[in-house]
């Protein structure tokens, strides 16, 4: 079961130097005062090393990008408990751009249920978000690799997709929330997804490399 308020946005940083730290806790900033202005749930997915600070000084909710199963001896892994204990609410999982094998997305899904903290695993299409909405997650966001960082976004170029995903994952579990990403970035786009089913986007380089992250932010919020 989720436990993050929808609808929601992620904005995903990535790994973009134009919001890692100071700049990340700038971006931050805006982003909740636009979802206390909106009333608008917006959350941010961030560098491991930038969750403490970003989690302690942020009302709004912040996740982790990756996290692994892991308690001890494990040198280079990002571990879960310390994403939990820096204060983020949850973790993306299988990103397109950190795909997992599925006995490791399973792996991580009941490891965050442990923690009780959300997963948020992405799938690129829809066989694959049916696979991993047998397997339990908090929510499932469906992102074309092609699409990702491209100018057209999902809800334009493939609405059949996110219907067709919508409708078997409600099918298999109806508590799993269905998000959308890749190539969103207006509000227009937003608008579509939603009227599709979905219940919250991920957005990344429409945000983060925009020239007026306030207007950015509102413009796609606003559309939820």
């Amino acid at each position: 079961m989720y436990r993050l308020r929808l609808p929601l946005m992620i904005i995903n940083t990535k790994s973009y130097k134009e919001a890692l730290l100071p700049d990340g806790l700038l971006l931050g900033r805006i982003a909740e005062q636009v979802a206390e202005e909106l009333g608008i749930n917006i959350v941010l997915a961030i560098q491991p090393t930038d969750i403490y600070i970003l989690a302690s000084r942020l009302n709004i909710p912040i996740i982790a990008q990756h996290f692994d199963p892991v308690e001890s001896r494990a040198t280079g892994s990002i571990s879960g408990l310390a994403i939990k204990q820096a204060g983020a609410r949850g973790s993306l999982i299988n990103h397109s751009e950190k795909r997992l094998a599925l006995n490791s997305i399973e792996k991580r899904i009941k490891y965050a249920n442990i923690l009780g903290i959300d997963s948020i695993v992405c799938a690129s299409g829809l066989e694959e978000a049916k696979t991993i909405a047998r397997l339990d997650p908090s929510m499932i966001a469906i992102e074309p690799p092609e699409l990702i960082a491209g100018n057209i976004s999902v809800s334009s170029a493939r609405p059949e997709l996110l219907i067709g995903v919508v409708d078997s994952v409600k099918r298999i579990n109806h508590n799993i929330p269905v998000l959308c990403g890749a190539g969103i970035k207006t509000g227009r786009d937003v608008a579509r997804a939603r009227d599709l089913g979905v219940k919250g986007i991920l957005v990344s380089s429409g945000i983060v490399l925009a020239r007026d992250w306030d207007k950015a932010i509102r413009e796609l919020a606003s559309n939820l």
